[in-house]
């Protein structure tokens, strides 16, 4: 046997180690988002009233036996990244909170650190006081992810939310913010 030709065991056995230890590193990336992940944006308010902080968020369904990447993916992920955003200059939105991730194979090198089913990503966002405030605003927001099971498929897309400003302020989605705050870890400066 030449020492420069790879040897049909050697060969079988490399490609057999890289695909039990990451699935994941394959990935295919579709021009349309992929129907692996759904998601919507929502708001623990009906109604906005300035200077009164309210919660927005990004839902994201995740297809059975397929999962998603946290912000700190892991040796073998890509991170899901998410902006918020508004034409209003009036309006601050705080850092993403990210609710606690599951570890997938975490005895392998080729671990990874995600969502599956289902979670939300938030944050705080609170719309100054104005003397002759909007009728509403529209919150926007862009979402990048990568989804695997066994193989992995890009996706992305946007949306928006649009919601009413009033002086009174009625609660919405409460048992799923609360559901997810419970699920999300303190940072540092919050303690």
């Amino acid at each position: 046997m030449s020492p420069h030709k790879p040897n049909f065991v050697h060969t079988s056995f490399l490609a057999l180690a890289l695909a039990i230890s990451a699935p994941d590193a394959l990935a295919q990336f579709p021009e349309k988002p992929n129907p692996h992940v759904r998601f919507s944006l929502l708001a623990d308010t009906k109604s906005i009233k300035p200077g009164k902080p309210f919660t927005i968020g990004l839902l994201l369904n995740i297809q059975p036996k397929w999962h998603i990447y946290w912000t700190g993916p892991g040796p073998a992920g890509k991170p899901t990244e998410v902006k918020f955003t508004s034409n209003n200059p009036n309006l601050t939105i705080s850092p993403l909170n990210w609710p606690t991730p599951k570890k997938y194979a975490p005895t392998s090198p080729f671990y990874s650190i995600g969502y599956d089913t289902q979670t939300l990503i938030f944050a705080t966002a609170t719309l100054k006081p104005s003397k002759s405030p909007p009728q509403s605003l529209t919150i926007n927001t862009s979402v990048s992810w990568l989804a695997c099971k066994g193989i992995c498929v890009a996706g992305s897309g946007a949306t928006n939310l649009k919601i009413p400003i009033s002086e009174k302020s009625a609660p919405a989605n409460t048992d799923l913010f609360k559901k997810y705050r419970a699920q999300t870890p303190l940072s540092p400066k919050s303690k």
